[in-house]
Formats: structure tokens, sequence, C-alpha cells
């Protein structure tokens, strides 16, 4: 079972806020699925001489007016969540029998492929691989060795996540972590995600690896943010 995960959130600085998507969370699985097997200010109002005047005809009803002037202010996009990587500690492992390879790394040259249309999603990183021992296919069937890993995300939009955002499992195996409620996160405040992973002992080819990932949802079903990703393999 899924070892309880929690979610802090702590004042950092804020930064530049990624271009939106409207692309859906379950496009986004699907693009990431083939990565899963892996081999060894204010404004002034100027008048200018050609200013054109327009007075309003003193006849019109007060609701005609403000149809008028609301169908004359431009329209402001609402401020889409973004969220950056700012940190990623080394794996806790909890048994002798994993140990952790080529760890945390940027992974987002790798994965092009699978976000090339999701501009909201600004890349991925590698959380961490781990190697389980040979010696684990001796455990009884169905053991898992238990690993956790920590990352710390940023709000860096300019305006709170809602509060239905979600880190949600889009590729491979969930390990016991299909997902977890964030909630709303302010501007410039990071959310420190903690990953409770259980490793499977046995069941996959020696010499085989697996790829998991997970994004940020915004419970509209629009990923954005960094692609977090977990790799095992199998001696």
């Amino acid at each position: 079972s899924q070892q309880e995960s929690r979610n802090s959130v702590g004042a950092m600085a804020g930064d530049a806020v990624s271009t939106a998507s409207s692309d859906s969370f379950e496009d986004v699985a699907a693009s990431a699925r083939a990565m899963e097997a892996i081999p060894i200010d204010d404004v002034a109002s100027l008048a200018t001489t050609e200013s054109q005047w327009c007075f309003v005809d003193a006849e019109k009803s007060e609701l005609e007016q403000e149809d008028e002037l609301s169908e004359e202010q431009p329209l402001v996009a609402a401020a889409q969540p973004s969220a950056k990587l700012v940190a990623a500690d080394s794996l806790l492992l909890g048994s002798h029998l994993l140990c952790e390879s080529c760890g945390r790394r940027d992974a987002t040259a790798q994965w092009a492929p699978a976000l090339q249309a999701f501009p909201a999603v600004t890349g991925a990183f590698c959380v961490g691989r781990v190697a389980v021992s040979r010696e684990a296919c001796a455990l009884a069937e169905g053991a898992a060795l238990p690993a956790v890993a920590r990352v710390v995300v940023l709000n860096s939009s300019s305006a709170p996540w809602p509060e239905a955002t979600s880190l949600r499992l889009v590729a491979g195996e969930a390990h016991g972590f299909d997902s977890m409620l964030v909630g709303q996160v302010d501007p410039g405040h990071a959310a420190d995600f903690l990953l409770d992973l259980l490793i499977p002992a046995a069941g996959v080819e020696p010499g085989c690896g697996r790829r998991s990932a997970w994004v940020l949802e915004d419970g509209s079903g629009a990923p954005f943010g960094p692609l977090l990703v977990f790799e095992a393999e199998w001696a």
C-alpha cells in the first residue's frame, strides 16, 4: 500500500511564467507511455488631435451604456498555472537490496518527443534511478522494496495554483504512488513533495528497466510544470 505522502509549502522567490497549454492531462499521458521501457503597471490614456471622441446618447439606458463599454474593454486572459523544479534530493532507500545509480539528471531531451505538444510542461527531470539486486528474487512473491524521492517545485506563475491541483501518474508503474492532492500554492511559494515508492523485488526480466513519470495537473485536465521521472532496473 502507498505510504502517506505530505505536501509542505515554503516561501521562495518567483520566476518567469510558462506558456499555458490547452492540451489535456489524458493527451500528455498518452504521449508519455511510449517512453516507459528503457534499455540498460499603470497605463496612461492620451488624447491626440486624431482621437475620436464618442458621446453617449442621453436617451440610452444605463444597461445599454454598460454593454457598449464592456464590448470595448480588451479581454485579459487569466494567469495560467506554471511551475519549475528548484530542488531534488538523493533517493532515500529502505533496503540494502536497492542502490541508486546514475541518478538525478535533466531528461528533457530524452522525453522531448512526448512533450512537444504540451508547452505548459516545461521539461523532464529524472529524480533518480535504482538498481534492484539479484538477491531480491529470493524474497516472497509480491515483495516490494521502499524508496522515497523528495522534490521541491516552485509556483512560477502570477496566480495561485487551483485548489484541485494534484500530482498524477502519466506513464509507467505507479509503484504505489498514483496521485497526490497538492491544492493551492501561492505565487513565489514552493511545494515539497515526498514520493513514497514501492519497487517490486521481482517480476521483471533481469537486465530490463522501467520508467515512471508524474506531472502536475490543474484539476481541469491541463498538465503543467516539470515531468518527474523515476527509473528502476533489475540486475
